[in-house]
């Protein structure tokens, strides 16, 4: 059949490698997780659920695609998601096993401290956005009284900056 074939793999916790499981709904899916392939060249895209057992398995046409990762963050907020892979579906090829996905685990702290333009003075109530291109991830804090925050990211390189109310913070 020259039609394509069935993406396979399976999502994995960082540190052990152990399979991200969770009791599935009715239908043995878990809700908080969900892959998906998108074909760069047409723009065709294909989704699913990870199963109950942490694997996954969907039909895709030939060609090339970049398979990206989706995590409830309430869900899996010890995680953060890889960076996207990318796979060939060739003619003929029944499946495609892309193995381990690795979920990155949130183990890494960052603080600062956001203040005034002086220098000086803590800003309280300062939204703080860490965001990961190669990852497309974002995550976000809230400074203290004193303008402190903290975030925990995973490992990779992380732009962070303050989102202060009517300026400009790029």
């Amino acid at each position: 059949d020259s039609s394509g074939g069935c993406l396979k793999g399976q999502v994995v916790k960082g540190t052990d490698s152990t399979p991200l499981t969770l009791e599935g709904d009715s239908d043995g899916n878990n809700e908080y997780v969900r892959i998906k392939a998108i074909s760069p060249e047409s723009g065709f895209s294909r989704s699913v659920n990870l199963k109950a057992d942490g694997t996954f398995t969907f039909p895709l046409p030939v060609g090339i695609y970049e398979v990206t990762v989706w995590l409830d963050k309430d869900q899996y907020s010890d995680y953060g998601i890889p960076s996207p892979k990318r796979v060939r579906i060739d003619p003929g090829e029944s499946e495609e096993d892309m193995g381990n996905i690795v979920l990155n685990e949130r183990n890494l702290t960052v603080q600062g401290k956001v203040t005034d333009e002086s220098g000086e003075e803590g800003m309280s109530d300062i939204r703080v956005e860490a965001w990961a291109p190669e990852q497309r991830e974002r995550f976000f804090a809230e400074t203290d009284i004193l303008g402190n925050y903290t975030i925990t990211l995973p490992a990779g390189k992380w732009h962070i900056r303050p989102i202060i109310p009517d300026r400009r913070t790029d």
